[in-house]
């Protein structure tokens, strides 16, 4: 698949690496490329390494000093540790060590789901930012990294993973763009016109806007162990139709429950219903429809990272004969 300029695999990475990291971490994270940064110099940082199973570097990830105990102090529920006493040391604290080495694993598993043979974290280290990196090859992105509520710093990756990786990010995002993964569309389109008895069209191309105080639906469809996989979202007056539709509710009992900003009884059903049966579309992945949150209202944290305000989706127009149209988005968890 070709990737668009709008589309750069930097960008996607950095997307697709802030989202298992807000996971990990429990907190919204945000990573962002900067373009010719200024040198780290000779800043101690910690550098995390990640070989192919014959010994040789498939990538390296750097992080400054502050931001690593940022992290390990997030995950450890802790302070970060003064960094002036780390250097002082030498060396990291086991808890930090731990932390840090649990990071490196998540990152490794990213780094997995796109290569062509399995790499793992090898270690992590103390180091200075002026070390020589030439065995991970030419191939970095360096970016900047906020935590909430905890503080940002910088990082870098470097190595022949991160640009398999990064191609990867961006076809991922390019599918979504495009509506979901191939046959997500016409899978949909078949079960909604199976249980709705009237052809149902899905277009791609349109963006469903997350804002505070929309009104919509979001169904959680979750894996075995409970995480969410992935997202539906849709506007109240689709959700509307897709409780009426299946019980021919007529059309008008639809538009005042969405006029009042709130469904109740069959349309309420119904629509749930509907949710449940986009379950079948996951099959594959082992996804259950977990739950269906109403929005405004409070979202579980990990869907609420997920759905962030201002967040923009890709999403189709769905159109059921006799009753109308709106927006269906579908997202996938990080």
């Amino acid at each position: 698949m070709t990737v668009t300029a709008a589309c750069d695999p930097r960008d996607a990475l950095a997307r697709l690496l802030a989202g298992h990291c807000g996971q990990l971490l429990d907190r919204e994270t945000v990573l962002t490329r900067l373009v010719n940064p200024p040198t780290l110099g000779d800043r101690p940082v910690v550098v995390v390494l990640f070989g192919w199973h014959d010994g040789t570097t498939a990538a390296i990830a750097v992080f400054d000093l502050h931001l690593a105990l940022i992290i390990a102090g997030g995950l450890l529920g802790t302070a970060p540790s003064p960094a002036a006493k780390v250097v002082m040391a030498g060396h990291l604290d086991r808890d930090a060590y731990d932390a840090l080495a649990e990071t490196g694993n998540v990152i490794a598993a990213l780094l997995n789901s796109s290569q062509p043979r399995p790499l793992k974290f090898t270690g992590l280290s103390l180091a200075t930012a002026d070390l020589d990196l030439t065995e991970a090859g030419a191939y970095r992105i360096d970016f900047s990294m906020a935590v909430s509520g905890l503080g940002n710093g910088r990082c870098a990756l470097l190595g022949p993973a991160i640009g398999a990786t990064a191609t990867a990010a961006a076809e991922r995002e390019e599918r979504l763009h495009d509506g979901g993964p191939p046959g997500l569309a016409t899978l949909f389109s078949d079960l909604l016109t199976q249980l709705f008895g009237q052809t149902v069209s899905l277009r791609a191309g349109a963006a469903l806007a997350i804002a505070d105080g929309m009104r919509g639906a979001v169904a959680v469809y979750a894996r075995r162990d409970g995480r969410p996989g992935a997202v539906a979202v849709c506007e109240l007056g689709l959700a509307a139709l897709f409780g009426a539709a299946p019980l021919m509710i007529p059309m008008q009992v639809a538009q005042e429950q969405a006029r009042a900003g709130r469904l109740s009884g069959n349309l309420l059903d119904g629509c749930q219903e509907v949710f449940n049966v986009l379950a079948v579309a996951f099959a594959s992945e082992h996804y259950f429809l977990a739950a269906v949150h109403w929005l405004p209202g409070d979202l579980p944290q990990a869907v609420r990272r997920m759905l962030t305000s201002g967040t923009l989706l890709p999403a189709w127009e769905v159109t059921v004969p006799d009753y109308g149209s709106g927006l269906l988005a579908w997202m996938p968890a990080a």
